[in-house]
């Protein structure tokens, strides 16, 4: 997350630029197999990178 602020400055600048996070498809909920937290902690990464992709796609940026 720090990173992701620290780079949409340089990508407003290029009008350019990507970001990846990654997470499990247990952010989904759909995995009756993972714990709570884990699955807590990735639908945040998730959720966080659509924000990402709403807010700065405008800048001709892709967030995965």
């Amino acid at each position: 997350m720090l990173f992701s602020h620290a780079v949409v400055p340089m990508i407003k600048l290029r009008k350019s630029g990507k970001i990846v996070n990654l997470a499990s498809i247990a952010g989904h909920g759909t995995n009756a197999s993972s714990g709570s937290p884990y699955a807590a902690a990735k639908g945040g990464i998730i959720a966080f990178t659509r924000k990402l992709s709403s807010n700065w796609g405008y800048l001709a940026s892709t967030s995965m």
